[in-house]
């Protein structure tokens, strides 16, 4: 077990002096995200780098948080597809943000399970309520798409893992109690 801690430290440590794109939370990433000034293939580096250090510091339980690392995730694959609609379909640069912003929101409601989170971060991201329809389309597409498929919210899986792990050698326990409720008590009944 710290084996594996000590390797993912030592590669998280090697990438970060690469770049702090690769290691970071995604807040910075995602900001930069928005200035459409990245390649294809850098993004795709940045994405197959981010979603296995991911995917490895969950799965071996030493990871401090999910929700900013996905959404760096869901923003690189936007990007992605942003930068495929603007540069290879001839669709206009400034459509780039939206896309972005509509990806980001896909990826907290159908990964996260989380359509209202999404639908305020969508409003937010794009400054103005006029979007507010696309941004509840997505959102809702996004979390039909999920359910639908019956995947689970990648929180509640690393909660259930996690939970798992903890509580495997342990054995539970059943007691049977009775209780005396006073007469008059909101209890009774």
């Amino acid at each position: 077990f710290y084996l594996r801690i000590w390797v993912i430290l030592a590669i998280t440590l090697g990438l970060g002096i690469l770049s702090y794109d690769l290691i970071s939370t995604g807040h910075e990433l995602t900001l930069g995200l928005f200035e459409f000034d990245k390649s294809i293939l850098l993004l795709f580096g940045i994405l197959l780098v981010r979603w296995f250090l991911t995917l490895f510091a969950n799965t071996n339980g030493i990871t401090g948080g999910i929700f900013l690392p996905i959404i760096a995730l869901g923003a690189v694959v936007s990007s992605i597809f942003g930068n495929i609609c603007v540069k290879h379909l001839g669709l206009g640069q400034e459509y780039y943000t939206v896309i972005l912003a509509l990806g980001i929101c896909a990826c907290i409601s159908g990964m996260m399970k989380m359509p209202l989170t999404a639908v305020f971060f969508g409003v937010e991201a794009l400054s103005c309520y006029e979007n507010i329809i696309p941004v509840i389309i997505v959102s809702a597409v996004a979390y039909s798409i999920t359910e639908v498929l019956g995947l689970s919210s990648i929180n509640d899986s690393v909660i259930e893992a996690r939970n798992e792990e903890t509580f495997r050698s342990s054995r539970p326990v059943v007691k049977d109690t009775h209780v005396t409720v006073a007469e008059g008590s909101f209890a009774v009944g």
